[in-house]
């Protein structure tokens, strides 16, 4: 069929995203074992591989498929689990590109809560492991796209994440991730404005939750003079 999903996928890669898919279908469980759902996410899965590097777009995805924007995240979220190889590192770069181009809200300044759009939900799997590591959690909308999480949570994650040892990540992960964060900091400044940070980080207001969370994140070893350095 012209402009079909045959002819999204770029000429070079035709062959590996065959193989790919019977390597699981055929080879891996025996032609007809695997379940359709599956099969289906597996294909979704592939096509994101191969013909947009890795990219998602729900919208343009149901486009494609012709099927519903919360099918296709479904099914990319059951792929993430049974057929995705990316490891944490690698995770954590298209974390990074997420929400480095999000905008972040003030879901609750009595709460010290922020909300911004994680649209891959094959990745918010690796955002909440790295969260509940420091016994927290975050709450993840489906039909939004939106993560909510304590800023001095996220906050924490991001040093964490910043300072990760080369042993943890690979370097050139590393290289990418860090410019990244640098940036979410600022967006995250950006979000609460500068006069209400200087207002939230002077004496009198340090005992604000809010005050606190930021006064706290500013002496963290990553990214403690991002903090500052926004003010």
């Amino acid at each position: 069929m012209k402009n079909g999903i045959h002819s999204k996928i770029p000429t070079k890669d035709r062959d590996a995203f065959l193989k790919e898919l019977l390597d699981a279908y055929v080879d891996g469980q025996g032609l007809g074992s695997m379940p359709k759902p599956d099969l289906d996410a597996l294909i979704v899965h592939l096509y994101c591989k191969y013909a947009s590097n890795g990219r998602f777009d729900s919208f343009e995805l149901s486009q494609i498929f012709k099927i519903r924007e919360s099918r296709v995240k479904s099914l990319i979220h059951n792929a993430s689990v049974k057929f995705d190889s990316i490891d944490e590192s690698g995770a954590w770069v298209k974390i990074s590109k997420d929400i480095s181009k999000s905008r972040f809200e003030v879901d609750s300044l009595e709460r010290a809560q922020v909300r911004f759009k994680l649209e891959n939900p094959a990745l918010h799997r690796f955002l909440q492991k790295t969260v509940r590591k420091h016994e927290g959690t975050v709450t993840y909308s489906a039909s939004t796209e939106a993560i909510t999480i304590n800023l001095q949570l996220l906050f924490i994650v991001l040093d964490e994440v910043y300072d990760s040892s080369q042993s943890e990540f690979h370097t050139k992960d590393m290289d990418a991730i860090r410019p990244l964060i640098e940036k979410t900091i600022k967006e995250i400044g950006k979000s609460l404005g500068k006069k209400r940070l200087k207002e939230l980080l002077a004496e009198e207001a340090k005992g604000s939750k809010l005050g606190i969370v930021l006064d706290g994140a500013s002496k963290l070893s990553g990214i403690g003079g991002l903090i500052l350095a926004l003010i």
